[in-house]
């Protein structure tokens, strides 16, 4: 996971995400003149922050936190599992057939980071912290450089599903819809709502599939 913050791209490509969904007054949070005159002596800094600001940590006070996932437990077997670094490497060096399945991630970094950020910015259980998350899926060409972040997205999809019972609530296809909708051509932007037993107003999924430009 890259820490939220050190890439700007990431945060600006939530925030410009969340201003075409509505959210209102979608802003920087960290480092911010703003964020800096009224935090007082709350330590914890969110990346972006929307509608009206108290500061202090105040309850009311809508947090927006961002994260990169990286895909390094793919390829690195100090973060992730010795089995499924083997098999992505057996698939990139040998194109050998497999699904996403067999690299038998269980989605356990997705969660941990999920609920290390909620508790973070919990506040007395508030339900004013949305979650973003950016993947750079894209697969690289430098052998230095694997394409972890296409796998993770890929990934996270289904640890979203596994998490919020998407496909359970709206069956196979519309699962299916969002896999497309975010491996397929074009730009795609879709909105699912499933109900949220922990206090998240939302989590929001943002990939970038091609390189950006001026």
């Amino acid at each position: 996971m890259r820490k939220p913050g050190h890439d700007a791209e990431s945060v600006e490509a939530v925030r410009a995400m969340l201003v075409e969904l509505g959210c209102p007054d979608i802003r920087a949070g960290e480092r911010s003149p703003e964020w800096e005159r009224t935090k007082g002596s709350y330590k914890d800094t969110p990346d972006l922050v929307a509608g009206p600001l108290v500061g202090g940590g105040d309850p009311s006070d809508f947090y927006v936190d961002v994260f990169e996932p990286t895909g390094d437990q793919y390829f690195r077997e100090q973060v992730g599992q010795p089995d499924t670094v083997a098999a992505v490497t057996k698939l990139i060096t040998e194109r050998s057939p497999t699904t996403m399945t067999d690299l038998k991630e269980p989605h356990d970094l997705l969660v941990k980071t999920m609920n290390a950020e909620l508790t973070k910015y919990s506040r007395g259980g508030t339900p004013m912290i949305g979650l973003g998350m950016y993947f750079k899926m894209m697969a690289d060409s430098d052998p230095e450089r694997p394409p972890g972040p296409v796998f993770a997205g890929i990934q996270a999809l289904l640890g979203l599903d596994a998490i919020f019972g998407i496909e359970h609530r709206y069956g196979v296809e519309a699962m299916q819809r969002v896999v497309r909708g975010v491996i397929g051509e074009g730009e795609q932007k879709m909105t699912v709502i499933v109900p949220i037993r922990v206090p998240l107003a939302f989590a929001l999924y943002v990939a970038r599939m091609r390189e950006l430009t001026a």
